[in-house]
């Protein structure tokens, strides 16, 4: 077939500076590395974002019209209790107290000679996967934003204190003139 076929990407170990390890990020760790830290941020972040919800809402409602829509493939039968109590004039005065009541049963089935049944089905599950990978694609989308958010916080904290270091450096070797 025509599929799209998702290989595993092999991560390239990189030299991690020195100043970096102040902040939990190992030697010889690959890109891609999640601290535990990380992880438990992006779980409670994924857990409350409302369009993750919407898109796992979404999901499971094309999950049940799936079903439904192949039910329609097999027999539907319903079955009930029917009493009717009534009176009727019979045209002397003379009035007829009538009661009716019993149980009652339907079968019907739907033979798809021209595959509307079979079509409505595939449609349903072609909307399923793309609910899923919609609900896939927004979980990996905001797991991307929140880490770039997260390495670019580590990155400016580390680059502020480098900053600071070389600040304090310069003062001391060339303090500055009283006037």
């Amino acid at each position: 077939s025509c599929g799209v076929t998702k290989k595993p990407v092999d991560l390239i170990s990189v030299e991690i500076p020195d100043s970096w390890r102040a902040v939990g990020i190992n030697k010889g760790e690959k890109i891609g590395h999640i601290s535990k830290e990380l992880k438990t941020f992006l779980n409670k972040a994924l857990e409350r974002n409302f369009s993750l919800k919407a898109a796992s809402h979404r999901l499971q409602r094309a999950e049940v019209f799936v079903r439904k829509t192949a039910s329609g493939r097999y027999p539907q039968a319903s079955v009930g209790f029917d009493a009717h109590w009534g009176e009727t004039n019979s045209g002397d005065d003379i009035t007829v107290n009538t009661a009716n009541h019993g149980p009652f049963g339907l079968l019907s089935w739907e033979i798809d000679m021209w595959g509307k049944l079979n079509d409505q089905n595939q449609a349903a599950k072609y909307e399923f996967l793309g609910s899923q990978d919609d609900l896939h694609d927004i979980r990996i989308s905001l797991s991307g934003q929140i880490s770039k958010a997260w390495y670019q916080a580590i990155t400016d904290k580390v680059l502020q204190q480098n900053c600071l270091e070389i600040f304090e450096t310069l003062l001391r070797e060339k303090p500055c003139d009283k006037r």
